[in-house]
């Protein structure tokens, strides 16, 4: 089969979860004999075409990781002079695929063009209008022009759903408007679990590293540090525990605008010397960062598509914390209101208090990457 798969945006952009849904699954398609094309926007070092993991990469001139106007027209033009009749199927991440989905429409071109969406316009208004914070509002309103672009949703071969959360809100007002008669399948995300594996020796070198101790209880978070992402819930919830157990330590990993409150709270709260800020964390390395925890906290304030590193978690042996309304069926989870610090600290007390010696994968099969990639391909074959 012969796929290409249009985005703004790579790992090598950014480390968001689309990115390394989509990356991932164009790897996994690769080594199971397929023909994967990678269309994408300006990365900086990385040449017009070349060939990274077995993907055919392609980059356009045009702002680096982001929607213009130069991306529209020159992903309609390199479709139409070059893949419009050279693939099988084109897939669309977010709404990477919106410009060749409308030249299609108007030449009538019989490639099917389908959409992997990881959430709606509408969900991210909703979501950033419910974080009190002027920032947050202001990216609401900037989703708007999205909302307006979704006419388009209604005229793709097939639509995917990375998870329930995106699933329910593409069929219900006002998405199930703009998606009308378009089939809809859900895939749930998946992880290559043998990445994520844990690794004693790492986590003894790691905490090593940062001078933890291997009695210590360590709880770790692994998101962007913005205020949707619930990092301050976190941070509050981590401190009430550390006033009643001293022997923890908290590692958070990622970075974004809201570190520099977040190093202030933890000055503030006493609590310095046991929260480690790890920055942005390689993909090579989360293995070992993982290892050397002992519970994932993760209390999002927004309605996520389906986040892509409580699973990564999961596959590394680790219980989780998860705010109260991202269910994740089969995940081992305490699901706590993430606003309530008492009720963060009390989850992480009896989850640490409960742990036993860990040594395999807590991932079920449903969101292993290999499952996912079988159901894509079924779903190619359906929309071809």
């Amino acid at each position: 089969m012969k796929l290409l798969f249009v985005s703004r945006s790579t790992p090598f952009h950014q480390l968001g979860g689309m990115e390394i849904v989509s990356w991932a699954l164009a790897k996994t398609l690769v080594s199971h004999g397929h023909d994967v094309g990678f269309l994408t926007t300006d990365i900086r070092g990385v040449g017009r075409k070349t060939l990274v993991d077995g993907i055919k990469l392609q980059t356009l001139d045009c702002a680096s990781g982001r929607y213009s106007k130069a991306w529209w027209q020159k992903s309609q033009a390199i479709f139409l002079n070059t893949y419009a009749n050279s693939v099988d199927l084109v897939m669309g991440i977010g709404g990477g695929a919106h410009g060749i989905l409308d030249a299609r429409i108007r030449t009538k071109c019989r490639t099917p063009v389908v959409l992997q969406s990881h959430g709606t316009p509408w969900g991210e208004i909703v979501s950033k209008l419910s974080v009190r914070s002027p920032i947050s509002w202001a990216g609401a309103v900037r989703n708007v022009p999205y909302l307006l672009r979704d006419w388009r949703l209604g005229y793709y071969s097939g639509i995917v759903s990375i998870g329930p959360a995106v699933d329910a809100a593409l069929r219900r007002q006002p998405m199930s408007k703009l998606v009308r008669n378009t089939p809809i399948t859900m895939i749930e995300n998946g992880v290559r679990e043998a990445e994520f594996s844990f690794d004693p020796a790492a986590r003894s070198h790691f905490r090593q590293r940062l001078g933890i101790g291997p009695a210590t209880a360590v709880v770790i978070s692994l998101s962007r540090l913005i205020l949707q992402k619930g990092v301050r819930e976190s941070l509050l919830g981590f401190a009430r525990l550390a006033l009643k157990r001293p022997d923890i330590a908290y590692l958070m990993a990622g970075e974004g605008n809201a570190e520099p409150m977040l190093r202030a709270m933890a000055r503030d709260l006493n609590i310095s010397d046991k929260v480690h800020f790890l920055g942005p964390v390689s993909r090579g390395d989360l293995s070992m960062v993982l290892s050397a925890a002992d519970v994932f906290l993760f209390t999002s304030l927004r309605q996520e598509g389906l986040a892509i590193a409580p699973l990564e978690a999961a596959a590394s042996g680790l219980p989780a914390i998860l705010s109260s309304h991202l269910k994740l069926p089969e995940i081992v989870a305490k699901y706590v209101p993430p606003t309530d610090p008492d009720a963060v600290a009390d989850a992480l007390k009896t989850t640490l208090d409960g742990l036993r010696i860990r040594n395999a994968s807590l991932l079920p099969k449903r969101y292993s990457l290999e499952h996912a990639t079988t159901r894509y391909l079924q779903f190619f074959e359906q929309a071809i």
